[in-house]
C-alpha cells in the first residue's frame, strides 16, 4: 500500500513525486510512455520556472534567452531585454527525463510503459488498475495531461469544451547555428530572443523559439476558432520566411491540444488531486504551462504529505484553497487580459500602438510574457498607466 500514486510522468507528475518522496512519503509514479519520449513543445522555461528547481538542469538546456519580440499582424514588433533575466529553452524529452531521474534519486518508484485503465475507491484508499496489474494507495494525483484518464475516472471532468482548450500545430525545423543567431538574435545584441506573433489568428498566436540546431515554430488558437488552422499554419510559415529572410525546410508537423480551462473547475475528488495540464493550468494568453505544472505539483505534494501525517484524506480540500491563493488567481487575471487582447484583431493593433509610444507599457507587456512579476502586480501597473496616460484608448479597449 503506497502513500501516494501519481499517474503521469511529465513536469507536474515528476515534480509532485519528488517533493512528496523528499517529504517522506512512499510514492509510486506510473507513466504510460517510456522516457526519453518525444514531446513537441516550445520548451520555454521562464525564470520563475528555474526558481522552483533546486538541482542543475544544465544538461537539458538547448540555449538561453533574455528577452524577445512581440509582433502584431502588421509585422511591427515590440522588442526588449529583461533586466537581470535569463530564461531557458529545452527539448522536452531531455527535460522530462531529467525530472524523472531526479524523482528516482529521491526514492520514487517509477513504472514506465504502463497504461492506467481504471480507478476504484476502496474503504481505505484508492486502487489504480493498469493493463495486467493494479496498485493500491491512500492518495492519488492525476498528472496525465490534457488527454488523461484520471479526471474522467474520478468524476472531475468528462471532457474539455471547445472554449477551454487550444489546438496547436508545430514542428522543429533543422537550422545551422549561425543562421539561428542571425535570425533570432536581439537587435544590436548577440543574445537570442523568442518571438510571439499576435493578431494573425483569432484567439491565438504563433511562435518561434530558437534552440541549439533547430527552430521550434508553431501556431495555436482556441478550439472553437480552429477551422482553417492548417491554412493559417502555412501562411504563418511564409510570414516567418519573409520577416526573417530565411527559407524554412519544414519536416513533419504535429498537432496537439493545450488546456487552459482549469480555473473554473474542481481539482479535488475523494482522495484525488489534479495537477498540471490534467487540471488545465495553462495561461490563456501566452500558453505557458510548465511553471503552473511544476508549482501545482509542489502544492499537491505538500498537501498529500500533510494529509498522510494527519491520516485525514479530506485534508486534500486544502489544495483547492492553496490553488485559489496562487495559480488560480493568476490564471483569472490572465483570462481577463486575454478577453481584452483577443476581443478583436483591432485590439491587438491598439495595444501595440500604445506600447510603441509608451516605453513603460512596453516593459509591462514584456514582463507579463516573461513571467518576471506576478500577474496581479503587472495588471495593476498596466491599468494605472493606461488610465493616467491613455484614457481614450483605454475606453476603446474596454479594459
Amino acid at each position: 500500500m503506497h502513500d501516494l500514486v501519481i499517474v503521469g510522468g511529465g513536469p507536474a507528475g515528476t515534480t509532485c513525486a519528488r517533493r512528496a518522496a523528499l517529504n517522506g512519503l512512499d510514492v509510486l509514479l506510473i507513466e504510460k510512455e517510456v522516457h526519453p519520449r518525444q514531446k513537441l513543445c516550445g520548451g520555454a522555461l521562464t525564470q520563475r520556472v528555474t526558481e522552483l528547481i533546486d538541482f542543475s538542469i544544465e544538461h537539458a538546456v538547448q540555449t538561453d534567452f533574455c528577452g524577445g519580440r512581440i509582433y502584431s499582424q502588421s509585422g511591427e514588433f515590440l522588442e526588449g531585454s529583461l533586466k537581470d533575466y535569463t530564461g531557458y529553452l529545452v527539448d522536452r524529452k531531455d527535460f522530462d527525463l531529467l525530472l524523472l531521474q531526479e524523482a528516482r534519486k529521491a526514492g520514487v518508484q517509477v513504472e514506465e510503459g504502463v497504461e492506467v485503465v481504471a480507478v476504484e475507491q476502496t474503504k481505505t484508499g484508492i486502487r489504480v488498475l493498469t493493463v495486467g496489474d493494479s496498485y493500491k494507495a491512500h492518495l492519488l494525483v492525476g498528472a496525465d495531461g490534457v488527454n488523461g484518464v484520471v479526471a474522467r475516472l474520478t468524476g472531475l471532468r468528462d471532457r474539455w469544451t471547445s472554449e477551454s482548450v487550444a489546438l496547436c500545430i508545430a514542428t522543429d525545423i533543422p537550422m545551422e547555428q549561425d543562421e539561428i543567431v542571425r535570425t533570432m538574435s536581439m537587435t544590436d545584441s548577440e543574445f537570442l530572443g523568442i518571438d510571439l506573433h499576435f493578431g494573425i489568428i483569432d484567439i491565438g498566436y504563433g511562435w518561434c523559439f530558437p534552440k541549439k540546431n533547430k527552430l521550434n515554430v508553431g501556431i495555436g488558437c482556441r478550439m472553437d476558432k480552429a477551422a482553417g488552422l492548417r491554412d493559417h499554419w502555412n501562411s504563418f510559415l511564409k510570414r516567418v520566411e519573409k520577416l526573417k529572410d530565411v527559407s524554412l525546410k519544414v519536416p513533419r508537423r504535429s498537432a496537439f491540444r493545450v488546456p487552459f480551462g482549469g480555473r473554473t473547475r474542481r481539482h479535488v475528488a475523494r482522495r484525488t488531486m489534479l495537477v498540471g495540464d490534467a487540471a488545465g493550468f495553462v495561461s490563456p494568453v501566452t500558453g505557458e504551462g510548465i511553471y503552473y505544472a511544476m508549482l501545482s505539483g509542489l502544492l499537491a505534494a505538500d498537501v498529500a504529505s500533510e494529509a498522510a501525517e494527519m491520516k485525514m484524506p479530506y485534508h486534500l480540500m486544502t489544495y483547492e484553497k492553496r490553488l485559489k491563493e496562487s495559480i488560480l488567481s493568476e490564471l483569472n487575471i490572465a483570462a481577463g487580459l486575454s478577453e481584452v487582447l483577443y476581443r478583436s484583431r483591432k485590439n491587438v493593433e491598439l495595444v501595440f500602438s500604445i506600447a510603441r509610444s509608451d516605453p513603460k507599457m512596453q516593459q509591462h507587456i514584456l514582463d507579463f510574457v516573461g513571467g518576471v512579476r506576478s500577474y496581479s502586480q503587472i495588471r495593476r501597473d498596466m491599468v494605472r498607466r493606461m488610465l493616467s496616460r491613455h484614457p481614450l484608448k483605454t475606453l476603446r479597449l474596454r479594459l
